[in-house]
């Protein structure tokens, strides 16, 4: 279509250049298309939960609380100009309303829908409204108690970097777990909520790890593991049907009995490895082809480092009287390697079961 518009620009002896999102015509200023509309797109935060959440987080659908607990919503959108109404909080409750900032305290048992309608031009968006369901229990707030178990507070626990260190808590009375807000300066994700926390660090170190609301802490001695290689009859190549010994170590020192290795084969789509797990420095695995495809596939992993660096390996390549029996040898082109074939009729020789 340009090149049509610059030809005919061309004949009538002059040029139209045209602004991309615009209609032009020849000797006419250009005509701008209208902007499709933006969707509106609303988004709630939950936090401060207090006493027991200091931070922000994705609102859930729903949310159990202790009676007298402070929540805080916000809600925001992805343009400018949108206010809102909230609706469904308890009459009875102290509540605060700042334009998208909401903050109740709940007193009094039971289920409340608390919603957020954006209002555009003075028209409510219904389509944009976002909600939370709260519901209060009769246990008092200062009732519930958090326990940190896993690692033990005040305890001094050794990890490897960049594999997720499992944290586990629990609430008294028991139902409230979903309110245990963990921190830790350092880690991957700096803080979260739940009983289960699967904190990771990126990098040897001492880290701190601790539940603000029970004030209970434990230190995280994180290392490094470092592989030191392959051994194998292949010269440190991998193959089927021999033993490989794999290698590591940990900066600092000290740590290698704590290495968990593990072997990926993709659900032995090509590959069987037994063992297919292992703890310390050293760990020997044997390799089975699980098919006719004569294909290989595995990963050997120490912590969260690679130890083959492909997954897809070829089979190794060698000399014969190099003492593997690998390539195109076979027990007729290199016995040094293979060993002697066993006997057969007409080899000039009567022996095994030849009469």
């Amino acid at each position: 279509m340009l090149i049509v518009l610059l030809c005919l620009s061309l004949l009538s002896g002059s040029i139209a250049y045209a602004r991309p999102g615009a209609i032009c015509e020849i000797g006419k200023d250009c005509e701008e298309l209208p902007k499709p509309p933006v969707p509106l797109n609303t988004f709630l935060k939950i936090g401060p939960i207090e006493p027991f959440v200091t931070e922000s987080y994705d609102a859930p659908d729903t949310l159990l609380i202790p009676r007298g607990t402070k929540v805080h919503l916000t809600v925001t959108a992805n343009i400018n100009g949108v206010t809102y109404r909230w609706e469904g909080y308890p009459y009875n409750a102290r509540v605060s309303i700042q334009g998208g900032s909401f903050s109740a305290v709940f007193r009094r048992p039971g289920f409340y829908t608390i919603s957020a309608v954006p209002i555009i031009a003075g028209v409510d968006q219904r389509s944009g409204t976002k909600k939370i369901m709260i519901r209060v229990s009769k246990v008092p707030h200062n009732r519930v108690r958090f326990s940190m178990i896993e690692p033990v507070p005040g305890g001094i626990t050794a990890h490897a970097s960049k594999v997720a260190t499992p944290c586990l808590a629990t609430s008294s009375p028991p139902g409230f777990e979903h309110l245990i807000e963990w921190k830790s300066p350092g880690g991957m994700q700096y803080s979260a909520l739940g009983g289960n926390y699967p904190v990771m660090y990126p990098r040897k170190g001492s880290y701190s790890l601790n539940i603000p609301y029970s004030h209970q802490s434990s230190t995280l001695n994180i290392f490094d593991i470092i592989p030191l290689g392959i051994e194998s009859i292949w010269n440190g190549a991998v193959w089927y049907n021999y033993p490989v010994t794999f290698r590591a170590t940990t900066d600092p020192l000290g740590n290698e009995d704590l290495i968990d290795w593990n072997v990926d084969t993709a659900g032995d789509m090509h590959t069987l490895a037994l063992p297919s797990s292992g703890k310390g420095p050293v760990f020997v695995t044997t390799f089975y082809n699980t098919d006719s495809s004569g294909l290989f596939w595995a990963q050997v992993y120490a912590g969260a480092e690679k130890l083959l660096s492909n997954s897809d390996l070829p089979p190794p390549t060698g000399e014969c009287g190099d003492g593997a029996c690998n390539g195109s040898e076979t027990c007729s082109s290199c016995p040094a390697d293979c060993g002697s074939c066993p006997p057969a009729c007409g080899d000039g020789m009567c022996n095994g079961n030849e009469t």
